[in-house]
């Protein structure tokens, strides 16, 4: 496989796939065109349901031909950027050994985003909701009728079908990220062997073989179930040797080589196809390919801590299992509260991070009133290890509604390790009936206000409020972190209280199934003995809080910041 550095000589496509957009697709084939000297030809083949263009595109000028479609499926964008690098690669290279021989032999035809409107949405769907893959009998879509029509007009002899899978499916025992999985679906629902098909499941054992020192122990086979709604199993049925080819989950962080090995398996498939050279592949890979596990990975599993607040009156033992990461697809880039997805006997499910926590007390983060802050100001860092130090998984500040600046600039983003939000504060409850003092609530309020603070309020103050959805709340009755000396009864109670003031109760506040991943876990060695009956009445041990989770994700641990910013802007009603 080309380094990072060799394949960045003649990559167009962004690192991170999840970025490209149906503009982006646009702009790069028609520079790669435009530089070409006709050797690529593109052309605007269809419109998608929203009026966004479909491209195909062409190279090479031999007499086997082949369709290549990615992103059916709009949140699945790894192999639109290995088709762009594709392209870029035997534009750059043509005398490349394997650039050549595909250029000579075979002419590739490849629509790289199939479901542009899908993709700007991140979604799965088209812009009617439909499953593009299911759509193959009707052509209620265009994007289907489209790809029907690139089938019929070029009478592709091989076809290749690229999508990416669900990150958290893996495979073997012990369980790994299924970096490839592939499938030769079958043309009808007997199973029959035909020409085109046994072609086909060597295709898949020759990219399996090619890929497999990269990734060994991440390949599988997908779901071979028959489904005459799908693409891939109606293209098989044309005669064409049809590959299902989906990349999934990856072992770290930095997801940019999991494109590098699909470009790696594909690039030398297509060279194989035009050598002849997969016909010498060995069935048996592909028959032998172990099917991906049932059960999904969670991102971090505590196991056997303590658990206050979680519903019962005194700490019970339970493991929990968390998933923080955006989304089952990779490379999502958009924040996401981490979730509780179970609670209780759970050690069987496969976790990337496993913790022991046998001696932890595990809690609700705490939520702190920072009533110097307003949203105008930044959190230095001594600030930000304070709160941290204190357990806070949410810091809210205040706003003075006569204060224009300080209004604009609620939803101002920030990067912070805890989730915030901000009040409106009122002097006096009076103002509220100056028109320029409603005007600034209204767009604090649009901006994302949780509620008003105030110790003045009348009866009139709290029905204007009201008007606009949000509570009144006494300032103090928020709590401020570390004022006084609390319990771990305290610290769960005021958890509650306090999310439920500002109406962000529900997933928050709590230790529990689909409760956001909010914790706060301290090492008590007695919560784990035989005093527990007495672990709801003891101080509060802030030398002995050892991690602060947000979101699921980690930011304190040990009594250091760690980790990166899952922090949100919380909104009223969020």
């Amino acid at each position: 496989m080309l380094d990072r550095k060799e394949y960045d000589r003649f990559r167009v496509g962004p690192a991170d796939p999840a970025e490209l957009r149906s503009r982006d697709v646009e702009r790069i084939l028609q520079r790669l065109a435009q530089g070409s000297a006709g050797a690529l030809r593109v052309e605007k083949w269809a419109d998608s349901c929203e009026g966004r263009p479909i491209h195909l595109a062409r190279i090479g000028t031999g007499v086997k031909r082949i369709l290549l479609w990615s992103q059916m499926h709009g949140d699945e964008p790894t192999h639109t950027t290995v088709l762009l690098d594709l392209a870029s690669f035997l534009l750059q290279l043509p005398n490349d050994p394997r650039a050549a021989a595909i250029l000579r032999n075979c002419t590739l035809h490849f629509i790289p985003m199939l479901n542009p409107d899908g993709a700007e949405a991140v979604t799965r769907f088209n812009a009617q909701g439909i499953d593009i893959n299911r759509d193959a009998r009707r052509l209620a879509t265009p994007e289907g009728r489209a790809l029907r029509r690139a089938v019929e007009t070029i009478r592709p002899e091989f076809g290749f079908n690229l999508h990416n899978q669900n990150a958290r499916t893996t495979v073997g025992q012990p369980p790994r990220p299924a970096a490839v999985s592939v499938l030769a679906p079958a043309p009808d629902k007997l199973g029959r062997e035909t020409p085109s098909w046994r072609r086909a499941k060597l295709m898949c054992s020759f990219f399996v073989e090619t890929v497999r020192p990269l990734v060994p122990g991440m390949i599988s086979r997908y779901d071979d179930t028959h489904e005459p709604r799908a693409f891939g199993d109606t293209i098989q049925a044309t005669g064409a040797s049809t590959m299902l080819v989906e990349a999934g989950g990856w072992p770290e962080n930095d997801i940019e080589p999991l494109t590098r090995v699909h470009f790696h398996g594909i690039l030398n498939t297509l060279h194989a196809i035009a050598t002849d050279e997969d016909l010498r592949a060995d069935l048996n890979v592909y028959d032998s390919l172990p099917n991906s596990n049932a059960t999904r990975p969670v991102d971090t599993m505590l196991l056997r801590p303590r658990i206050l607040g979680g519903g019962a009156a005194e700490p019970f033992v339970a493991d929990l299992a968390i998933e923080h990461t955006n989304t089952t697809r990779l490379g999502d880039g958009e924040k996401s509260d981490g979730r509780i997805m179970d609670v209780g006997d759970v050690v069987q499910l496969p976790a990337r991070v496993a913790v022991a926590a046998h001696d932890w007390l595990v809690v609700p983060g705490t939520l702190a009133y920072l009533a110097e802050w307003n949203p105008t100001e930044a959190l230095s860092p001594e600030a930000v290890s304070t709160l941290l130090a204190r357990g806070a998984t949410t810091v809210v500040g205040r706003v003075d509604l006569e204060h224009r600046e300080q209004v604009n600039a609620v939803d101002r983003e920030r990067e912070l390790p805890f989730h915030w939000g901000f009040v409106g504060e009122l002097k006096e409850a009076a103002a509220l009936e100056r028109v320029e003092v409603l005007e600034q609530l209204a767009a604090a309020v649009h901006r994302g206000l949780l509620a008003v603070v105030t110790d003045r309020a009348n009866e009139a103050a709290w029905s204007r409020v009201a008007r606009f959805g949000l509570p009144l709340v006494p300032p103090n009755h928020l709590p401020v972190a570390g004022s006084r000396r609390e319990t771990y009864l305290d610290l769960v109670t005021q958890a509650a209280r306090a999310y439920k003031l500002l109406n962000l109760f529900g997933p928050r506040g709590r230790v529990g199934r689909e409760a956001v991943a909010d914790l706060a876990a301290f090492a008590v060695a007695e919560a784990g003995g035989a005093q527990v009956g007495i672990v709801n009445a003891m101080p509060v041990a802030w030398e002995k809080l050892v991690r602060v989770f947000v979101g699921g994700e980690t930011v304190w641990q040990d009594g250091q910041r760690r980790g990166g910013s899952p922090g949100r802007l919380l909104r009223r009603n969020a």
